[in-house]
């Protein structure tokens, strides 16, 4: 900000009054501004979020596979009373299938454990060359919802359950005999299992199907385990979440605060680029003080210009170095507006002479007073 000034021009006196400001002043007061926003949007954000700057508390894994035996009606062929996984069948020797479901998680430490599990049985009778048609299909539990709940690093579940295999051939034989249809069928034997682990707030809910497929109405059967067995890595805590908003009003006020933030930093690079870096008037008269420093007299210069009779204000510089080389006077040097407006003046007994330097006649006349 300038402080009051008196000084004359074309014989006129001029007062320049508080409240002018300079492009250097609009600058500082820009980077004050951006400083105090960043402040109060660097503050909001941190009161609005919570960051999560450690690495997650737990890791589990899950398995789950299914196995099976088929057991045997009394014969002359097989020593053994069952028959392991992996081998053909021959249907009319099949009495039951045992087939055993496991699922377990294991920890690195305990955490709150939900499962809802059950075992279903689904018969299904298709178009024999399509089995995406559907003709036939029921449903039943074999195995009812059961629901666990546990804080613990180890769970275990294991279910057996027995398939009268002969039961479900019947309903396929029936329904092809009563219909004259040639068709395929199957049985799907599924364990589902939905879980929910959680651990601190943090939670993590999926489902996990084991399942095998036994061919139903056959002289002989391939029984194969339809779902992939279950291998999970997992991790309950803090990973996969950089921060939590706990108060929207606050982190709303925090964006708006970064685009005005954004836009004050844009006008600060811009003022700087425009008026200060390039600034032409701020350029020339620091060569003039650089080349003339032997002539030149920098100070506190307090003038009153109507004492002096003869006032001659020259066309460029090189003129009013004339005159104070040949007159042996020093040439004075102050501005009127800080980085808008200078006088050079030389004086000698009742004589003034005057050059006059504006910010504005340089951007207009760049290519003169060299």
């Amino acid at each position: 900000m300038v402080k009051k000034t008196l000084y004359y021009s074309t014989d006129k006196l001029y007062e320049l009054k508080k409240g002018n400001f300079t492009s250097k002043d609009v600058l500082t007061m820009c980077l004050v501004s951006t400083i105090i926003l960043l402040i109060a949007t660097y503050t909001s954000f941190t009161q609005s979020v919570k960051i999560n700057n450690k690495k997650a508390d737990v890791t589990f894994t899950e398995t789950g596979k299914v196995d099976y035996k088929v057991y045997l009606k009394d014969n002359d062929y097989y020593d053994s009373s069952y028959l392991g996984s992996g081998m053909q069948y021959v249907a009319s020797l099949i009495k039951t299938i045992n087939i055993k479901f496991n699922y377990e998680m294991h920890a690195n430490t305990d955490i709150a454990f939900f499962s809802n599990y059950k075992i279903l049985a689904e018969l299904q009778i298709t178009e024999r060359d399509d089995s995406s048609k559907v003709l036939y299909k029921k449903s039943e539990d074999l195995v009812k919802p059961i629901n666990i709940s546990i804080n613990d690093n180890n769970i275990v579940i294991n279910e057996e359950i027995d398939i009268d295999y002969n039961k479900y051939n019947n309903i396929v034989n029936t329904y092809k005999r009563d219909l004259g249809l040639v068709v395929s069928s199957v049985l799907k034997v599924s364990f589902i299992n939905e879980t929910t682990k959680t651990y601190e707030k943090d939670e993590i809910n999926n489902s996990n199907t084991l399942q095998l497929v036994i061919p139903l109405s056959e002289a002989t059967l391939n029984i194969k385990m339809d779902a992939n067995e279950i291998n999970n890595t997992n991790t309950l805590g803090n990973t996969n979440k950089l921060f939590k908003i706990k108060n929207n009003l606050l982190f709303i006020i925090c964006i708006l605060l970064l685009l005005v933030t954004i836009f004050i930093i844009s006008l600060d690079v811009y003022i700087y680029l425009k008026y200060l870096k390039k600034d032409i008037y701020r350029t020339k008269v620091k060569k003039l003080l650089s080349d003339y420093d032997r002539l030149i007299v920098k100070g506190k210069v307090d003038i009153d210009e109507k004492k002096y009779n003869n006032k001659i204000i020259t066309e460029n510089f090189k003129e009013l170095v004339d005159a104070a080389q040949n007159l042996n006077q020093p040439i004075l040097f102050y501005e009127i507006i800080p980085n808008e407006k200078c006088f050079f003046i030389v004086i000698k007994d009742d004589t003034l002479y005057k050059y006059r330097l504006t910010k504005a006649y340089l951007q207009n006349n760049s290519d003169k007073d060299k």
